[in-house]
């Protein structure tokens, strides 16, 4: 048995009926990811950017990422796969599988970063304001 029979083994293991995910789910899961930081960062957009450049930017990022999300399920729907380290895999064999993998962590980690870094910009001023930190203390640690 060579690797890539071992890769369908452990993707149908994985696709399981316990596995699955509900439509309501899938929905929620893309909705937090279109979103996510996105509400909090509009505002600083928009602030920097000025209003009309603003919204040529957001209109862009909502085509491009629309083209993606038909793109991928075309590709799905062609390859039979329900993934897209599965797509990436039938494409490019196993070098692609570990690709799609890697990238998806990196963008996993990269999203969390971003969310600590804007939710500590926006509740810092906050903080202040309550007076629970003092203006010179900018690091956040404990006394």
């Amino acid at each position: 048995m060579d690797g890539a029979d071992d890769l369908e083994q452990l993707e149908e293991l994985y696709y399981s009926d316990s596995h699955q995910a509900s439509r309501i789910g899938t929905i929620l899961n893309l909705a937090n990811g279109m979103c996510g930081v996105g509400v909090l960062a509009v505002p600083l957009l928009v602030q920097m950017m000025s209003l009309p450049l603003s919204l040529v930017l957001i209109v862009a990022l909502h085509l491009t990422t629309g083209f993606t999300a038909r793109l991928t399920v075309a590709l799905a729907e062609k390859s039979g796969a329900r993934s897209l380290e599965s797509i990436a895999q039938r494409a490019y064999g196993p070098r692609g599988y570990v690709a799609a993998s890697v990238l998806q962590l990196a963008f996993a980690i990269g999203s969390m970063v971003i969310n600590v870094m804007a939710c500590r910009e926006c509740l810092v001023p906050l903080v202040r304001r309550a007076g629970l930190l003092a203006r010179d203390d900018d690091d956040l640690s404990p006394p």
